[in-house]
């Protein structure tokens, strides 16, 4: 019976002991996740030259929608097409190499508005008709390594962007802008519908120049 007293005594200690340490249920709390992806803060242009290597790529330049085996690694400062060669069964000078020109976002994900402008530059006296003639750009989304047309900026002589070509940056959401930048070679009918032109042996010889600008906006 002794026993029995203590065991019950020593439980109900234990039981006040218990009631004295326990604590009343926490509040829940909440702990709020995020993550933020920057957004592009400017852009990278860069030129790449493209030797065509016979005339026939050059008169397929205004139909292709992508180039295989371009060296990414070298860029160049300047388009510059160098001497033209002459193709004697059309009689009309042909570049030799045409460009590839990359304008990619960077500081953060997303695109950036771009507007391209021409401005003539000098051509040889007597000339008539300078490089806003006689160049065509053409204006590609790149998606993935994969090239797609831009709805509305398709093929254009280099006068016809005199007053900006602007590429909104909704236009090239998921990719980048890349241009084609060439000389007519007479195959491009519809460009030459609308003032386009080879270089004949009527133009007179010397230098001819003009300016691109490429100019980029993140807002």
């Amino acid at each position: 019976m002794k026993m029995k007293k203590i065991f019950l005594f020593i439980f109900f200690i234990l039981a006040i002991a218990s009631a004295a340490f326990a604590t009343p249920a926490a509040e829940p709390i909440n702990f709020q996740i995020s993550a933020t992806v920057p957004a592009a803060t400017g852009a990278k242009i860069e030129a790449f030259a493209i030797a065509t290597g016979s005339s026939s790529m050059s008169s397929g330049l205004s139909s292709k929608t992508s180039v295989v085996n371009i060296d990414w690694s070298s860029a160049v400062d300047s388009l510059y097409f160098g001497n033209l060669l002459f193709d004697s069964d059309n009689k009309i000078w042909i570049a030799p190499k045409y460009f590839a020109i990359n304008v990619s976002p960077v500081g953060g994900a997303g695109s950036v508005n771009v507007t391209i402008r021409y401005t003539e530059g000098s051509m040889p006296p007597s000339q008539k008709k300078g490089l806003g003639y006689k160049g065509m750009v053409n204006f590609i989304k790149v998606v993935n390594n994969k090239e797609q047309a831009i709805d509305g900026h398709g093929w254009k002589i280099f006068k016809e962007i005199s007053a900006g070509e602007q590429i909104s940056k909704t236009l090239l959401t998921g990719g980048y802008l890349r241009l084609y930048v060439g000389l007519l070679s007479g195959q491009e009918k519809d460009l030459m519908s609308r003032g386009g032109e080879p270089f004949y042996s009527t133009d007179k010889p010397g230098t001819y120049m003009g300016t691109l600008t490429i100019s980029t906006t993140t807002n």
